[in-house]
C-alpha cells in the first residue's frame, strides 16, 4: 500500500494560463486560416508545449532551476525523458514537429498547423488532470518514505515506513524532532541531476 501527501502546482493554479488555454486559442486561429491566424496558432501551440514541460519539471521540483539555468526547449525534453513520465516515440515526435516549424520561414502551411495541433492536444491531454506534486510519499509494502523537499531542494529517502506515519508523516519529518528518531538512508541534492531525475523516475513517478 502507498500513501501520498501531495501540493497543489503553482502552474495550474487558478490565476495561470494553462497548457489546454493555449490549445483553445490555437483552435480559433485555425479555423481563421490567414496568415496572421496561422502564425499566432503556432505560436499558441509552441506556448502549449511549453506550458506543459514546465508542468512536468513543477512536479518532480526542478522548475526553478530551470528557471534559473534557463533551460532550453530540448533540455526541458531530455529530462522529461529521463524521468519517464512521457512515452519516448511522443517527446520524438513533439520534438521533430517543433524543429520543423521553427525553422519555417514562409508562411506556414494550415495543414502542417493542423497536424502539429494534433501532436500538441495528444501530449496534453494525457496529463490534463495532473495538479499536484508528491511532497511526501510512504510506500508501506516495499518499507521507504521518500520526502521531496523544494524549499532545501533536496530528496530524502527514509526507511521504515511505519515507523515515520506513526509519528505523523510529513510533519514528523518536517519538525526538528525527527532527528533523534530517524536520519536519510540517501540524500539526493538537485544539484546531482542524474541522480535526482533518477529518483524520480523509480519512487514518484505515477
Amino acid at each position: 500500500m502507498r500513501a501520498f501527501v501531495t501540493v497543489p502546482l503553482m502552474l495550474m493554479s487558478d490565476n495561470s494560463v494553462k497548457p489546454i488555454d493555449f490549445l483553445t486559442f490555437a483552435r480559433r486561429d485555425l479555423v481563421e486560416g490567414d496568415t496572421r491566424a496561422l502564425i499566432n496558432a503556432l505560436g499558441n501551440i509552441k506556448r502549449a508545449i511549453e506550458a506543459q514541460l514546465d508542468i512536468f519539471l513543477e512536479m518532480y521540483g526542478l522548475l526553478r532551476l530551470s528557471t534559473r539555468e534557463k533551460w532550453s526547449f530540448p533540455e526541458k525534453i531530455e529530462v522529461v525523458r529521463r524521468i519517464g513520465i512521457v512515452a519516448p516515440h511522443i517527446l520524438r515526435l513533439i520534438n521533430s514537429k517543433r524543429n520543423k516549424m521553427e525553422h519555417h520561414h514562409e508562411r506556414p502551411e494550415k495543414e502542417e498547423v493542423s497536424e502539429f495541433l494534433d501532436v500538441a492536444e495528444l501530449f496534453i491531454e494525457l496529463f490534463k488532470q495532473r495538479a499536484h506534486r508528491i511532497e511526501l510519499l510512504v510506500d508501506y509494502e516495499n518499507d521507504y518514505v521518500i520526502q521531496l523537499d523544494t524549499n532545501k531542494n533536496r530528496i530524502s529517502i527514509y526507511e521504515n515506513a511505519e515507523l515515520i506515519g506513526k509519528h505523523g508523516g510529513i510533519e514528523f519529518l518536517k519538525s526538528g524532532n525527527k532527528d533523534q528518531f530517524i536520519s536519510p538512508i540517501q540524500v539526493i541534492e538537485i544539484s546531482d541531476l542524474d541522480a535526482w531525475t533518477s529518483a524520480c523516475s523509480k519512487y514518484l513517478r505515477t
